[in-house]
This record gives structure tokens, C-alpha cells and sequence, in this order.
């Protein structure tokens, strides 16, 4: 009786996985002779309205111009999102300028799933990443500064709340500066050819 058991239940396990195998999202296939998994970078900062959408479309931009857009899927996320809500219309200026749009842009909150699925998680602030730690020890190892990637500590203030435009193109910029002068580690990080 226990061993007929046994065997129904590794026949159900056996062929649940068979059937992830086949079932590899459509981005992972290069050809009919090689599958290759998508990076994933998520950003992520308090509400999901300023700093880490500018960042996600900055970042973005940057793949596209080193022809990289189809081997990195980016996104964004909260800790404390102010879900649904559109990117600021502030923050949507700021970045209009670098030829970066956000206009379609929703917060949402990070989740464990965005952390076990991406291959590097960039934060705002450290309090973002003690704020992932509790949330998922477990993946803390991806989890860095922006600043860190070009190898400093600092963290990105806040410009939500101050009304006031030359503090988003500010914030912008200085996220802008951090990928690219991180790019090289960015890239190193997540398998790429630095370009």
C-alpha cells in the first residue's frame, strides 16, 4: 500500500517537472540547440513613483543604446508602494529630457518572487535594503546600492513631496551618473560584455 503510494506520488513529481521543462518562457529561447534564461535587474526605492521608475527607464534607455535590450529585462518596484499610481508628473519631466519615457508607468510593492527572479536588485537608500533583508534574507546576496556599482556608499535622496522640478532633474541625473559610471560592474554582474 505505502509503496504503491510512493510511486503515484514520484509519477505526479516526475511529470510536473517534465512539464516546466517544456513549458520555458519565450524569452529564454535562443534556437531549436541552446536555452538561455534573461537577466533581470529590478530597481527599487520607497513608493515606486520617482526614483526607481526614473531609474528603470534610464537604465532602459541604456541597454537600447548598447544593443543589449533583449538580454536584460528591467523593472521597478516599492517597499511600501503606492500601488497602481502613475510615476510623478515631476519625475516624468526629469527624465523627458534624456529621451526617457515613463508616462506608462504603475507603483507596485517588491515581492519575494521580483527578488528570487532577479539577478541584481538596486536600491535607493539603505533602508530599502534592510527593508528586502526582512523580507527575503534568503536573496540579499543581489541586493546593492546603485552608488555601489560605481563603488561608493551613498544613498539617493528623496525628491518625492518637495514640489520641485530641479530636485528631479538633480535625482535623475544622479542616477543616471551611478549607471553609467557603474555600468562595467552592472555588466560584470550580470554576464555581460561591458560596452
Amino acid at each position: 500500500m505505502a509503496g504503491s503510494r510512493q510511486r503515484r506520488l514520484f509519477r505526479n513529481l516526475r511529470t510536473r517537472s517534465v512539464g516546466a521543462q517544456r513549458a520555458a518562457p519565450a524569452c529564454c529561447a535562443l534556437g531549436p540547440w541552446k536555452v538561455r534564461m534573461r537577466k533581470k535587474v529590478i530597481f527599487v526605492c520607497t513608493g515606486n513613483v520617482c526614483r526607481s521608475p526614473m531609474a528603470e527607464g534610464i537604465f532602459r534607455k541604456m541597454l537600447e543604446e548598447r544593443g543589449l535590450a533583449d538580454e536584460v529585462a528591467v523593472d521597478s518596484a516599492g517597499t511600501w508602494a503606492l500601488e497602481g499610481r502613475p510615476a510623478t508628473q515631476l519625475a516624468v519631466e526629469a527624465v523627458a529630457d534624456m529621451g526617457v519615457d515613463i508616462c506608462d508607468h504603475r507603483a507596485r510593492t517588491v515581492t519575494v518572487e521580483d527578488l528570487r527572479d532577479s539577478d541584481l536588485v538596486l536600491v535607493m537608500e539603505e533602508a530599502h535594503r534592510r527593508s528586502l533583508f526582512y523580507l527575503a534574507p534568503e536573496f540579499v546576496h543581489k541586493v546593492f546600492l546603485l552608488s555601489e556599482m560605481s563603488g561608493e556608499h551613498e544613498g539617493i535622496a528623496d525628491p518625492y513631496g518637495t514640489g520641485n522640478l530641479e530636485d528631479y532633474v538633480f535625482t535623475a541625473g544622479k542616477i543616471r551618473d551611478y549607471l553609467e559610471r557603474g555600468w562595467p560592474e552592472i555588466a560584470r554582474r550580470l554576464g555581460l560584455v561591458p560596452g
